[in-house]
């Protein structure tokens, strides 16, 4: 699903660089009005959905923040279908009561549109996949006081075993069966120091291609990979099918 998101009559807007709370706040206050809201935030671990912003051609990286212009798209992931009916009620009725989102004290948005999007299907055991918001991978074994080995990327040595740990957890947690395991093959990807909750959260983003059952690369699908998935990370789109 996706919810185009405008302001009012400014060409260019700016959002603080830690702007993924706004967002969240956003879920929030949608979900309240469903029946589901426990069933979206009750274990962040094992978030039910995962979401990205697109912010436009016209984004572009200040010291202080980012530049954006009007409309922006919230993207919105889940491969439970009550859940997702019940976000869509959640956003119309945000849409109809014009209720707006405050990225500041002096701009509002709104929601202009909702686009329910048909999920895609996957129908082969590889896939190539195109982030559309970072991937996170958070080593178990490890502080997150070491921060280097906290936070896994491609050149990790660990960054596959890790990811294959997580995604068995949480299809067993969702109940979702068919797990085997996934071989990533990284085709082009960059390291990205997200700031987030006032720290930093390292994380990748790029072109991967996975081979694994297609029960597990529907879940990824639906569902996001990698950690906080929840948060505005670990959403990407089919870039390709073998």
């Amino acid at each position: 699903m996706t919810l185009s998101l405008r302001g009012g009559n400014k060409t260019l807007y700016k959002i603080k660089k830690n702007y993924r709370p706004i967002f969240l706040h956003l879920f929030k206050e949608i979900a309240s009005k469903s029946a589901l809201f426990d069933k979206l935030y009750a274990e962040k671990e094992f978030s039910p959905f995962a979401s990205s912003v697109y912010f436009g051609n016209n984004f572009k990286v200040l010291k202080d923040g980012f530049q954006f212009s009007s409309p922006i798209q919230l993207f919105f992931s889940t491969g439970q279908f009550d859940l997702y009916a019940h976000f869509i009620n959640g956003c119309l009725d945000f849409k109809n009561n014009s209720e707006t989102i405050n990225i500041d004290k002096e701009t509002e948005l709104f929601v202009e549109d909702i686009f329910p999007i048909q999920p895609e299907k996957v129908s082969s055991h590889e896939i190539s996949i195109k982030t559309m918001s970072p991937i996170v991978v958070q080593n178990p074994d490890a502080s997150k006081e070491d921060f280097n080995n906290f936070y896994l990327t491609p050149n990790d040595s660990y960054f596959q075993e890790i990811i294959n740990i997580i995604t068995q957890k949480r299809m067993h947690h969702h109940e979702r069966d068919g797990f085997t395991p996934i071989t990533i093959k990284t085709v082009k990807s960059r390291d990205e120091y997200v700031y987030h909750y006032g720290g930093y959260v390292k994380s990748s983003s790029g072109i991967f291609n996975l081979k694994a059952s297609k029960e597990t690369l529907q879940f990824l699908y639906d569902y996001g990979i990698g950690n906080r998935t929840g948060q505005l990370f670990g959403l990407f789109k089919m870039h390709s099918r073998r």
